[in-house]
C-alpha cells in the first residue's frame, strides 16, 4: 500500500507544480511562454525516464523502493531552489546573448524537479513487482487530483507558495516509499522537514516580500508599492496604493474639465493589463467617465 500511496503523492505533486509553474511564467513573461512550463516538465520527466533506462544497475528491482524515496527527496529539495532561480531571472523577448542565457537557465531551473519526479515514477512503473495496472491507476489518479488541486489551491495561495507546497509533498512521498526501511530518526527528520516547508508556505503566502518574481514583464517588481496581491487559476491581480489627482482616462475629451482631484488605485493583471479602481457612492463620483471616448458603447 505504501508504494501506491507514494506513487499517488509524487504524481499529485508533479502535476500541481506543472500547473502552478504556468502561472509563474505568465507573470514573469508573456502568456505564450507559459507553454514553456509544460515543455520543460516533459523534458525533465523524459530525462529522468531515460536515466532509469540507461543506468539500470542503479534501479534494480531490489533497490526500487530506495531509488524512489531518494528521488522524491531530491524533488522536494530541488523545488524551492528551482523556484527561487526562476523568480530571479529576467525573461525578456528581444534577441541577445544574455536573454538566451537567461532562457537556458530558466529551462534548467524548471526541468530539474521534474527530472527527479520522472525518475521516481519511471522506477515504480518499470521496476516494481506490484501489479502494473494498480500502479498506473495510482499514478493517473494522483496526476488528475493534482491538476484539480492546483486550480483550487491558486484561489488561496499564490503560485510560488503552491509550488513550495508541492515540494513539501515530495517529502511525504519519500516517507511513504521508504517507510519500511527508515530509522526512527530519519522518519522524524522527514516529518519535521514537511512541517518546516508547510510553515514556509504559510509565511510566504501572507507577505508580498517572500519568494516572488523579481522581474515582471521585463520590469522590476517592488513589493513596497503593492497594496494588495491576489492570485487565482487565471491571473495574478495586484492593486497599488491609492493616489489623488486627475482622473485616469484612456481617451479624454478636449472638453473635459475637472473641478477637484479624485482618489484612485491602479490595478494590473499578470503585471501588464491595467485598469483603474475609483470610489463610487453616487453618480457624481463617476461623472468624469462621460468624457472618456472608450465609454461611448
Amino acid at each position: 500500500m505504501r508504494v501506491y500511496i507514494g506513487t499517488f503523492i509524487i504524481a499529485f505533486a508533479t502535476l500541481a507544480m506543472e500547473v502552478a509553474m504556468t502561472r509563474i511564467l505568465s507573470v514573469v513573461t508573456w502568456y505564450h511562454l507559459a507553454f514553456f512550463a509544460i515543455s520543460t516538465a516533459m523534458l525533465g520527466m523524459t530525462a529522468g525516464a531515460t536515466t532509469v533506462y540507461l543506468v539500470p544497475r542503479w534501479f534494480r528491482p531490489e533497490k526500487s523502493t530506495r531509488s524512489c524515496a531518494l528521488s522524491c527527496l531530491a524533488f522536494a529539495l530541488a523545488t524551492p531552489v528551482s523556484l527561487t532561480v526562476l523568480c530571479l531571472l529576467p525573461l525578456n523577448l528581444f534577441i541577445s546573448f544574455m536573454n538566451l542565457a537567461a532562457l537556458v537557465a530558466a529551462t534548467v531551473a524548471c526541468a530539474v524537479p521534474f527530472y527527479f519526479s520522472g525518475i521516481a515514477i519511471t522506477t515504480v512503473l518499470t521496476k516494481s513487482t506490484l501489479p502494473i495496472g494498480k500502479l498506473y491507476a495510482a499514478d493517473l489518479i494522483g496526476a488528475s487530483a493534482g491538476s484539480l488541486f492546483a486550480l483550487a489551491g491558486l484561489e488561496f495561495l499564490d503560485a510560488a507558495s503552491l509550488i513550495i507546497a508541492c515540494g513539501a509533498l515530495g517529502l511525504l512521498a519519500c516517507l511513504s516509499f521508504a517507510w519500511s526501511v527508515l530509522t526512527r530518526k530519519a522518519a522524524i527528520g522527514l516529518v519535521f522537514g514537511f512541517a518546516v516547508m508547510t510553515l514556509v508556505v504559510d509565511v510566504n503566502s501572507s507577505s508580498p516580500r517572500g519568494i516572488r518574481p523579481v522581474m515582471v514583464k521585463g520590469r522590476l517588481s517592488d513589493p513596497s508599492f503593492i497594496f494588495l496581491e491576489m492570485w487565482n487559476s487565471l491571473s495574478r491581480v495586484v492593486v497599488y496604493p491609492e493616489t489623488r489627482g486627475r482622473p485616469q482616462l484612456w481617451g479624454a475629451s478636449p472638453k473635459a474639465r475637472f473641478a477637484s482631484p479624485i482618489s484612485q488605485h491602479l490595478m494590473t493583471i499578470d503585471g501588464e493589463a491595467g485598469t483603474t479602481i475609483r470610489r463610487f457612492s453616487s453618480l457624481k463620483d463617476i461623472r468624469h467617465l462621460l468624457f472618456d471616448v472608450t465609454n461611448a458603447a
